[in-house]
């Protein structure tokens, strides 16, 4: 069996909630990805894998400064230096918004490290591990994203082109938003059967793919302004493969037992959204159909088994104060649970009347939150209309665009509306 270690997500960069660390120059919370990050190598080296697949977006940003660049290679490094082969395939983070700039990953690339793959193509390549051969198909952001413009460009080439006086007879024959999404789905899902065509059956075979599949959920939405579009899982289901090593999507899931495809998540959680997921990565159990010396060996299951990195805690307590006698017994509630708060990221949310939220003692909710890694608090008056909004955590720009148009009443077809804008607004900004 071929024991492939599967991470995805990285996402080094993130500091919702960070403070500067004076000893080492980083964020606080760029730590903590960091820690999880060191997690993942010391389980794959203690596990002797055969093969680690990252599968997509290393950074939070596109142009990461170059401490983040070297603390991902000091960790990929020990990989390659213990003769563990890596695969790097190229996620939407990772992809440049100017055309010919280099994408973040490139640079092994270039440097042509033996033992280290970058995939930032549709192609198969064969890597060659410790117990023999294995394939490796790869599906990048770049062919998705290109693949979108494209039947984007036509569909509105086809609109253009129709006269005038045929607009009322044609508009039912125009590709609308869903048609453009099946689109996607079946020239994907044919590609995805292109490449298990390629495959050399005598050897084990990994499809690997940094795709949008499923339902919305997690920050991937959050973290940069990208593409709404959600495709079916059933499209990167093709039993030609012996593994689906999938990325993208922040929480792990389990799209398929047979072929297994996994999205294993983000190595650390990023905000509130995701307080209640376990993040981590996998390690897989590839059976080999063939040993080194071409002997047959039997077929078993591909098997998995998830291993979690995520050490920093988010909590949220929610506290109806109009329910309360004193306002201030909140204070007793927390005070009994401060051991659970202890190097927490926590949330406090009070509810109640104005005047009752005028009554609380907020020097000793400071005293008693000390301990936390980072808290904030949430006030909702339940006697006052809102006319903006008080949360006090970090959020998007996006997001709060959002929720402003939300507070004042703007209707849902507007808000949708103006946050493309702002989308496209945004885009010419970073570029």
């Amino acid at each position: 069996m071929l024991k492939v270690l599967h991470f995805a997500d990285l996402h080094l960069g993130v500091e919702n909630f960070g403070k500067l660390n004076p000893k080492t120059s980083l964020n606080s919370r760029v730590e903590d990805f960091l820690n999880a990050f060191d997690l993942l190598v010391e389980k794959g080296l203690k596990e002797k894998v055969d093969l680690v697949i990252f599968a997509g977006d290393a950074f939070r940003d596109r142009n990461p400064n170059p401490t983040l660049q070297r603390e991902f290679a000091k960790r990929i490094s020990k990989f390659i230096h213990a003769g563990i082969p890596v695969v790097l395939l190229v996620g939407n983070h990772d992809l440049p918004r100017v055309k010919n700039r280099a994408n973040t990953l490139e640079i092994y690339k270039v440097l042509d490290i033996p033992g280290l793959t970058v995939i930032d193509q549709i192609e198969i390549i064969k890597i060659k591990t410790g117990k023999g051969y294995v394939q490796i198909a790869g599906v990048p952001w770049d062919y998705f994203l290109n693949l979108f413009l494209a039947l984007k460009a036509e569909q509105k080439t086809t609109r253009s082109v129709v006269p005038n006086s045929t607009l009322s007879e044609a508009k039912g024959k125009e590709r609308e938003p869903e048609n453009l999404k099946k689109l996607l789905e079946e020239q994907i899902k044919a590609k995805i059967k292109d490449l298990a065509e390629r495959l050399d059956p005598d050897f084990p075979s990994i499809l690997t793919a940094h795709l949008p599949l499923g339902q919305q959920f997690g920050s991937e939405q959050d973290l940069e302004i990208e593409l709404d579009v959600f495709l079916k899982p059933e499209i990167v289901i093709n039993s030609d493969f012996d593994y689906i090593a999938l990325g993208h999507m922040h929480r792990f899931q389990e799209l398929s037992k047979d072929p297994l495809a996994i999205y294993p998540g983000s190595l650390e959680k990023v905000d509130f959204g995701e307080k209640n997921q376990e993040k981590g990565f996998v390690i897989i159990n590839l059976p080999q159909k063939k040993d080194k010396e071409g002997i047959g060996k039997s077929i078993k299951p591909t098997t998995f088994k998830f291993n979690s990195t995520s050490k920093r805690r988010f909590l949220e307590l929610e506290f109806d104060l109009d329910e309360l006698k004193d306002p201030n017994e909140f204070l007793t509630k927390i005070e009994e649970q401060k051991t659970k708060l202890d190097d927490a990221i926590v949330r406090i949310v009070l509810t109640g009347a104005k005047a009752t939220l005028n009554q609380l003692d907020h020097s000793r909710l400071k005293e008693l939150l000390s301990s936390t890694y980072y808290y904030a608090t949430h006030t909702e008056f339940t006697d006052k209309k809102k006319t903006r909004s008080e949360l006090t955590v970090e959020v998007t720009p996006l997001k709060a665009l959002e929720e402003y148009l939300k507070l004042t009443k703007v209707p849902k077809n507007k808000i949708d509306n103006l946050k493309k804008q702002a989308q496209e607004l945004m885009k010419e900004v970073e570029e």
